[in-house]
């Protein structure tokens, strides 16, 4: 997870680093797309969950028709699992 962050928060380098690796990847292209994942990703714990943060996530993807009107986050993350509850 620790990658991830530092990924969003220095794209560029990220995207530089992954070109090293994958030879055809447009650094360009993957270093604006690690930019649009940033507000995705923080500011919350990496890997933790809020309900709010993911009836966000529910929102945007009933946007964009990946899910149908009405799904809760209740509904996805069982929230009496994890710590602090």
């Amino acid at each position: 997870m620790r990658g991830l962050a530092e990924a969003t928060t220095e794209p560029a380098a990220a995207a530089d680093s992954l070109a090293v690796y994958n030879p055809p990847t447009d650094v360009d292209i993957a270093a604006a797309e690690l930019e649009l994942m940033a507000p995705y990703v923080g500011p919350a714990p990496i890997g933790g969950l809020e309900r709010q943060r993911v009836a966000q996530m529910i929102a945007t993807l009933e946007g964009a028709g990946a899910v149908p009107p009405g799904v809760t986050p209740g509904d996805v993350v069982a929230f009496d699992l994890l710590p602090g509850a």
